[in-house]
Parts: C-alpha cells; sequence; structure tokens
C-alpha cells in the first residue's frame, strides 16, 4: 500500500522539530555547574513532550492511525524500473536504451536504432476469452489472428483496448514490453524472430528499448513457439 508523500512530509517536519528542541536544550545546559546532579542533567536532556491540540485535525488523525499500524511510505517503481528489475530479476543483462525521441512503432525503432524491422519484436496484448494473451512478433509481421486461434485450439482472440492493455501490463499500447507486468500473462512468441541473432523489445514506455537473444527472450517471458503469419 502506499501513502503520498505528504504524510512522509509531516513526520519528517516534526522529526526536524524534535531534533532542534533536543539541540536546544542541549546547548542550555552548557556551562551547567559539575555540582548539579546526573538525574537533573539527564531530565533536562530527555525528550520534550508534544503538546496535543484539543481537537486533532484530520490530518494528525490519519498520521496517528498510519503510525500505530506501522505503515511505511514505499518506493513507486515506473514501468521501465520494473522491466529493468524483472530482467536483473531474470538472469539477464539490463541492456535498456533509452532514446531522447519517442519510438512507439516497429519502424520508428528500427530507424533510430539503424537495424532491420523485422528484428524488431512487437509486445502486442490480445484479449482472450476475457484474459489477456502477450503475442511477442516480429516488427515486419501481420498476426493472423485464425491461424494463432487455430493453433492455441480454443477460444476467441481479439484486440485489447488499450485500458485493457494498461490494466494488465502497467504499460501503455506502443511502450508494452515482454515483461515487468504486475502478473504472470501467457506469452506466445513469433518463432520467425529465431533468424535473428540481436532482438529489440519494448522497454515499458515510448522512449525506451532493450536487446536480447531470441533464445533468452524465450527463456525470460516462458513463452511459447508457434507461427502467428
Amino acid at each position: 500500500m502506499f501513502f503520498g508523500f505528504g504524510y512522509a512530509a509531516r513526520q519528517q517536519a516534526r522529526n526536524d522539530q524534535i531534533d532542534a528542541e533536543d539541540a536546544a536544550a542541549e546547548a542550555g545546559m552548557e556551562g551547567t555547574p559539575d555540582r548539579v546532579p546526573e538525574y537533573a542533567m539527564a531530565s533536562a536532556r530527555r525528550r520534550p513532550v508534544p503538546r496535543k491540540r484539543k481537537n486533532a485535525t484530520a490530518e494528525e488523525e490519519e498520521d496517528a492511525i498510519l503510525d500505530a499500524q506501522a505503515f511505511k511510505v514505499t518506493e513507486v517503481l515506473g514501468p521501465v524500473d520494473n522491466v529493468r528489475r524483472a530482467l536483473t530479476e531474470a538472469g539477464a543483462r539490463d541492456t535498456v536504451t533509452v532514446f531522447t525521441t519517442k519510438v512507439p512503432t516497429a519502424a520508428a525503432a528500427a530507424a533510430a536504432l539503424g537495424c532491420d524491422v523485422a528484428a524488431i519484436t512487437n509486445s502486442l496484448v490480445f484479449e482472450h476469452d476475457g484474459s489477456p494473451l502477450l503475442i511477442l512478433a516480429s516488427g515486419a509481421a501481420r498476426v493472423d489472428l485464425g491461424k494463432v486461434a487455430a493453433q492455441l485450439g480454443t477460444g476467441k482472440i481479439r484486440r485489447a483496448t488499450p485500458d485493457f492493455v494498461l490494466h494488465h501490463t502497467g504499460q501503455e499500447v506502443g511502450g508494452v514490453a515482454p515483461l515487468g507486468h504486475p502478473s504472470r500473462i501467457r506469452t506466445l512468441l513469433d518463432h520467425s524472430l529465431a533468424a535473428h541473432s540481436l532482438l529489440w523489445a519494448g522497454a515499458g514506455d515510448h522512449n525506451s528499448m532493450f536487446s536480447i537473444s531470441y533464445e533468452e527472450l524465450r527463456r525470460i517471458t516462458e513463452a511459447e513457439e508457434l507461427t502467428v503469419r
């Protein structure tokens, strides 16, 4: 669960105030005669008890609940960070490249990389009987859904809506990666991509891609190989 940075900022401000009060209390004890009992010195250094308003604000009530339940502000990773993490966790190299311009299509990516468009791996999300189906296809291939459905043997396949894609991948259409999704998606791999020694695939947004071999891509996605055209 993620809580906004307002909570973290308020907690930090309170901690800073306590530190400042402690420092002021210690400074006030400088030059104190040696005859002052040790218990008095300890009492002077004791953290002051914060004053409570008669009626707590809504923010204070929320913070008190969060403190009592020991909630912490956690880091939220972006889609590209999720892809980087998924690559390394799968034992693959982090080869993500970020471009200064968007590369949302296979043609744009091939032009930016100076490679054959057929070596670009499109991550295409379809809806298969209500569930997501990810097809990793060559940028030079037009997926034949009838042929794919015949090979799967069951269910209807149709193009997913942008909202469906974002919900299941955490990534927008045009920047979908083969991995780094909230949960595993059944994945099919266009066998024609095996003809290329190096492939490039989307890395989570419109400006990022990563390079990988066919066998490594198949391994980390646990994809089923098939003919898509």
